[in-house]
């Protein structure tokens, strides 16, 4: 038995678990909430859009905030509640 051969089986069983999931998803997500609409995805997308511009605008005023190159840890704290907003909403 070849090295190839030896990789196929869980390179397969990879490939099965996944098409699974998807179908398992696709189901799912049907029953909860219907046919989703294209305005529905504009609507999400712009929402996401909207948390990662302010995430990002929080990291470009960085350094004119902070001019000895230290980050508070309240401004620690404000990035990270909006990175994980967008992170959660992505």
């Amino acid at each position: 038995m070849s090295v190839y051969e030896d990789e196929q089986g869980p390179k397969r069983l990879h490939y099965e678990l996944e098409r699974m999931i998807k179908q398992v998803n696709n189901r799912e997500i049907g029953e909860l909430n219907g046919t989703i609409s294209f305005r529905q995805l504009v609507e999400v997308s712009s929402s996401v859009a909207r948390l990662r511009a302010r995430y990002l605008q929080s990291v470009l005023a960085l350094p004119a905030d902070n001019a000895e190159n230290a980050v508070e840890a309240a401004r620690a704290c404000e990035l990270k509640q909006l990175r994980e907003a967008y992170c959660e909403a992505q």
